[in-house]
């Protein structure tokens, strides 16, 4: 569970760093999201850090209470990070508590991202193709 929820922390960390994409499938509404995220403020390494490290508590949380290798689909509906025009709740409270805006940018609009036994995998905007953050070797 450990790689899987380090694997998916670095992700949204790096994704928030670099600048989410901002794809929901409307170019006029990209384009305008893309012109207020270049308004924003960069994001600090302090904000971030401390984005990573709640993200890393909420998620061990969550997913002990459903994490199962030898069903690693069961409760994978609790096991998501998504935002579709905002941050899901998860990742809305580790962005408030690292003073971090709740909304699209600097989120990612319509991406989602599961977390399961062995694998986390990532659609990242609007009918992206699944992308795999990490994927188990034995």
């Amino acid at each position: 569970m450990n790689k899987e929820i380090e694997a998916a922390v670095k992700w949204w960390t790096d994704t928030l760093r670099n600048g989410a994409k901002q794809d929901n499938g409307d170019p006029m509404c990209n384009m305008m999201a893309l012109f207020c995220a270049s308004t924003m403020k960069p994001l600090t390494d302090t904000q971030l850090d401390a984005f990573s490290k709640e993200l890393t508590e909420q998620l061990r949380t969550q997913l002990s209470k459903t994490w199962d290798p030898s069903r690693p689909t069961f409760g994978s509906a609790l096991n998501t990070l998504d935002c579709d025009y905002g941050p899901n709740a998860m990742l809305s409270a580790a962005a408030i508590k690292a003073g971090i805006a709740t909304c699209c940018p600097p989120f990612p609009m319509k991406t989602c991202m599961w977390i399961m036994p062995g694998t986390v995998e990532v659609r990242y905007g609007y009918r992206a193709d699944t992308e795999t953050v990490y994927q188990e070797t034995n």
